[in-house]
């Protein structure tokens, strides 16, 4: 399964930091859930836009105060090397969302996915990291898209 990502990845032209990916008006602020270990609550709201092929959707999205998310979802196994609130976690938060909202947005999943990639790109995080993110989600995302259609 794995090499067929990564194969898929190669198709995709992900060595490319191409002009999509989400674009964000906020930073994100957030604090850690109490009763749920590595989760977190938004206290604002996030907004953003997402773009892709360097066209911008026309209306920014608002992620509402009170948003939970996991961010990077890690496996234990490798928390020692990863942290799920990783450099540029406010993308992993918008794709939560997306995929939370996605009858609301009418997005196909790959589309959210992609902007979940090209977002950790121009976040500036290790493209093993952002790799490795992507694969994540193209692996396991699928069961949570599913799950809400």
């Amino acid at each position: 399964m794995l090499v067929k990502v990564l194969r898929k990845s190669k198709q995709l032209n992900l060595n490319n930091n191409m002009q999509s990916g989400f674009e964000f008006i906020d930073k994100p602020v957030f604090t850690a859930k109490k009763d749920k270990k590595d989760k977190i609550v938004l206290i604002e709201p996030l907004k953003f836009y997402i773009n892709f092929a360097g066209q911008r959707l026309p209306e920014p999205y608002v992620i509402p105060a009170g948003f939970e998310s996991n961010g990077f979802s890690i496996p234990f196994i490798f928390k020692p090397f990863v942290s799920n609130f990783d450099v540029g976690v406010e993308n992993a938060i918008a794709h939560d969302f997306l995929y939370s909202e996605l009858k609301t947005f009418n997005m196909f999943r790959r589309d959210a996915d992609m902007a979940f990639y090209s977002g950790l790109r121009n976040s500036n995080l290790e493209v093993w990291k952002s790799k490795l993110f992507y694969c994540a989600v193209i692996i396991a995302g699928g069961k949570h898209w599913k799950k809400k259609i």
